[in-house]
This record gives C-alpha cells, sequence and structure tokens, in this order.
C-alpha cells in the first residue's frame, strides 16, 4: 500500500520532448522531496512556452498508487501536463 511505504516515485515519459524520469523518488520518510518535486515539475511543463508551474503532490500521489497497483513496468506517457493560459488560447484558435 502507498500509504505504507517508505518511498514514492514515479516514472514519466514527456512524449512532446521525449523527456523521461526514470523511477524519481519523489517522497521519502514522510517528506516530499523538493528537487524531484522540480525535476517533475519541469517535465510536466508546458511544452510551447517553456512555463513552469508547481503540480499538486496529491495528484503525482494518485500517479504513483495507479503505477504501484498495476505493477507498471513502463512510464507514464504524459502526452499534456501544465498548460498556460497563453497555450490554452492558442490551442482553441
Amino acid at each position: 500500500m502507498l500509504l505504507n511505504s517508505p518511498e514514492r516515485s514515479l516514472s514519466l515519459l514527456n512524449t512532446h520532448t521525449g523527456e523521461r524520469l526514470k523511477s524519481i523518488v519523489y517522497w521519502e520518510k514522510g517528506i516530499y522531496i523538493p528537487d524531484a518535486l522540480k525535476d517533475i515539475n519541469y517535465v510536466l511543463r508546458d511544452h510551447r512556452t517553456d512555463e513552469v508551474t508547481s503540480i499538486d503532490p496529491i495528484t503525482l500521489d494518485l500517479m504513483a498508487a495507479i503505477s504501484r497497483k498495476l505493477e507498471a513496468k513502463r512510464p507514464f506517457e504524459i502526452i499534456s501536463g501544465y498548460r498556460s493560459p497563453q497555450t490554452n488560447a492558442a490551442l482553441r484558435g
């Protein structure tokens, strides 16, 4: 179970940039790891504007729980992470 784990990790692949994080530990011994969260936020950034925002750690916890429950061997393929208001407006045309 995720709540009883000494650490939480994620594997991510940004399908637009090709950037990947392999089993990055972002939570350990009850503490979120700031440098790991920074790396995750960067991979999930708006790739059109390079704007980075903080992703809610609870979202990451849900992703980690799903990955663990499914015994996933492959990374989450990120098609759309954060999208800035500028990108949203441009995509709406």
